[in-house]
């Protein structure tokens, strides 16, 4: 499809914005800035004056474009509901088309991200190198002045590499209950396979504790990094590849326990507007799939007791809450089990400036939004923050680990298991 047609299809979208400002109050991005550029009214402008031929698609618009978070706060506060995580998207695939995709995201989003055997053989090289301390050299690099804060953020997002991957693990585990409610696919991400799998291994004895029988199977990356730089093209063709393997199982359910990738696996049939034979397959495979909160609150579980009684607190991720309608399920949950005390996080459907590779690529925007999500959790004086995004574990450990609160950030599923071990 042509980058005009791309960008022409959110024109009616860009039109319903009465740039009436209500975005600003939520927007994290304006919040720092104070910039117009930097919220979705602005944003909005910029790409109605590029749809209507009255403002270039420079380089100058890479920061109002590239910043934004795609955390649809903005559209929770619309009145007209504007989607502009979506405009934002078309336009930076017609930014790219226009000023050249960058080699390094070129070869991620279409040979990396697409072969899960490439990816593993990549990645146990790298959680080497963390483990053997090779990883070192970052800290040596960025006292020569060689690279930036950004790099040096890299290298700790990450506190420990694994000595296995899930993946590794799985075989070992115990994957079919005595008695059998639902079979359940597991859709294993990649931030939980190959930076947390103990996540996936206490999501696995979650479900099997409670009925299910988890299947394994082969997938690739579920295309939402490549989607939300405006790859289009590499999301259609990650989500051919997952709907091919989907409609090989023989699974009542399609489960994650990564909020992003569960959100994103729901919006498959829309990349398929122009493909009416691909969206009817999408549209009847997703709709088995379920976010891990979704189908522990479906089960009435058996929740184990917290090793240790504790006060927990909860922040929402965007895909989570925003993107798939769920806020009341991980409270419901946490409240049920033994020995916690939930106390509720101001502010916790706010960003935590994670979102993927932002919080690397935006280091300043990231880590003014991380703190005010940090000073939020301090207010709570909980011990454990929990919430269900591998990508805002890994953020929200740092900024716990940069501020040095006494939180331990968990997945639900963690909590869930023995509330993650003794504190």
């Amino acid at each position: 499809m042509e980058t005009e047609q791309i960008l022409k299809q959110q024109y009616d979208a860009v039109l319903r914005c009465n740039r009436c400002g209500f975005c600003q109050t939520a927007c994290p991005t304006y919040a720092i800035t104070g910039m117009e550029a930097s919220v979705a009214r602005g944003r909005n402008v910029l790409c109605r004056n590029v749809l209507e031929e009255r403002l270039p698609l420079t380089k100058d618009l890479y920061a109002p474009l590239f910043e934004c978070l795609l955390c649809r706060a903005c559209t929770a506060h619309c009145f007209p509901a504007v989607r502009t995580d979506e405009i934002i998207v078309a336009a930076r695939n017609a930014y790219y088309r226009e000023h050249g995709q960058p080699a390094i995201l070129k070869f991620l989003f279409r040979e990396f991200l697409p072969d899960r055997r490439r990816m593993t053989h990549t990645m146990r090289f790298l959680t080497l190198g963390k483990r053997t301390g090779l990883s070192g050299l970052v800290r040596l690099t960025r006292i020569l002045g060689l690279f930036g804060k950004q790099m040096m953020k890299a290298e700790q997002l990450v506190e420990k590499a694994p000595r296995r991957f899930l993946q590794d693990i799985l075989p070992e585990m115990s994957l079919t209950p005595p008695r059998v409610r639902a079979r359940v696919a597991y859709f294993n991400g990649c931030a939980i396979n190959f930076a947390m799998p103990e996540v996936g291994a206490a999501t696995i004895e979650f479900l099997t504790r409670n009925g299910c029988d988890v299947m394994t199977f082969d997938h690739c990356c579920c295309g939402l990094p490549a989607h939300s730089y405006g790859d289009l093209e590499a999301v259609r063709t990650m989500a051919r590849q997952n709907i091919d393997a989907f409609e090989k199982l023989d699974a009542d359910v399609i489960l994650t326990d990564c909020s992003s990738c569960s959100s994103f696996l729901k919006e498959y049939p829309k990349r398929f507007d122009e493909d009416d034979e691909m969206r009817a397959r999408a549209e009847k495979v997703v709709a088995k799939v379920r976010d891990f909160t979704e189908l522990a609150v479906e089960l009435e579980p058996d929740v184990a007791p917290m090793a240790d009684k504790a006060t927990i607190t909860f922040h929402d991720p965007c895909h989570l809450s925003r993107y798939q309608g769920i806020t009341k399920q991980p409270r419901d949950l946490i409240q049920a089990t033994e020995g916690a005390e939930y106390i509720e996080l101001p502010e916790a459907d706010w960003c935590c400036g994670g979102a993927g590779s932002y919080c690397i690529a935006h280091y300043g925007l990231s880590e003014k939004t991380l703190d005010r999500k940090m000073g939020n959790v301090e207010t709570t004086g909980a011990r454990i923050l929990a919430t269900t995004c591998p990508s805002c574990i890994m953020h929200l450990r740092y900024g716990i680990s940069q501020k040095r609160l006494p939180v331990r950030v968990l997945h639900l599923s963690q909590v869930l298991t023995d509330g993650g071990g003794p504190l």
